[in-house]
């Protein structure tokens, strides 16, 4: 199998579209993967050169998006709810080492932790686990975007302290992403309540439950909602996937926030 070359500088740039006044939240926050990156723009693309099979994965965004592409070959999963944790925006920081609650619709504890004033983590609590992002908390007009991140030891100490044990850190990483014909992994580190294990769980997701593209047209993502003041971001995962392929090609997914 061939590898896929991104044809796209890789900016590990915060991607937040401010797209109705600061008086509003962002609608979406795009590639926080960085496979591409521009603050300024509202629009984003991930272009792929495809020459033999090829296989990628990422996160295209969090939140309300529309998606569009020239071929075939590309997959969106909306992952809302299950085993899952999203992001979110508030228009304040909770004091330093507390935290903003919110129920979700499903019933979920949702809490949004400072750690330091510039980074925490967002937690969902379903039933006896704990779903997690490490997160910065970016200043956008007049909210605070709890933005993913990787955590350092610090952080990661930080959350094992307020949240014990069973949690599931997902990580802002294409490492921990990968799929098959059958099925999606999503990858986390787990803590046992004594130690963390390093990518040594998955959720998996049925690859016949992905919505395929269809090139020329669009696909509205619905991955954004509000609970009380705190908007809540959901990841859109993006897969492309061509097993045969018998002369080159480049092919583009774009993102735009909705």
């Amino acid at each position: 199998m061939l590898l896929v070359a991104v044809v796209a500088v890789l900016v590990v740039a915060v991607v937040i579209l401010w797209l109705f006044g600061a008086a509003s939240p962002p609608k979406a926050v795009l590639f926080p993967l960085g496979d591409v990156g521009n603050a300024t723009e509202a629009t984003l693309s991930l272009y792929v050169v495809v020459n033999g099979s090829a296989r990628y994965i990422t996160v295209a965004a969090f939140g309300n998006v529309t998606l569009s592409t020239n071929t075939t070959g590309w997959y969106v999963l909306v992952a809302k709810y299950g085993n899952m944790a999203p992001i979110a925006a508030t228009e304040r920081l909770p004091a330093k080492g507390w935290r903003i609650a919110a129920t979700l619709a499903d019933g979920s504890a949702l809490w949004l932790y400072n750690f330091n004033d510039t980074h925490g983590a967002v937690a969902r609590h379903r039933g006896a686990a704990t779903y997690v992002w490490a997160v910065r908390m970016i200043k956008v007009g007049r909210y605070y975007v709890w933005y993913p991140v990787a955590p350092d030891n610090a952080l990661r100490d930080y959350i094992t302290s307020i949240e014990g044990y069973y949690i599931y850190l997902f990580m802002p990483r294409r490492d921990y992403l990968t799929f098959d014909t059958r099925y999606v992994y999503i990858y986390t580190d787990w803590f046992d309540g004594y130690n963390w294990w390093t990518k040594s769980s998955w959720f998996v997701y049925d690859f016949g439950s992905l919505t395929q593209l269809t090139p020329g047209s669009t696909y509205a993502v619905a991955g954004l909602e509000r609970v009380d003041d705190v908007y809540v971001y959901w990841p859109v995962f993006a897969v492309y996937y061509a097993p045969k392929v018998k002369r080159g090609y480049d092919t583009y997914l774009n993102v735009e926030a909705k």
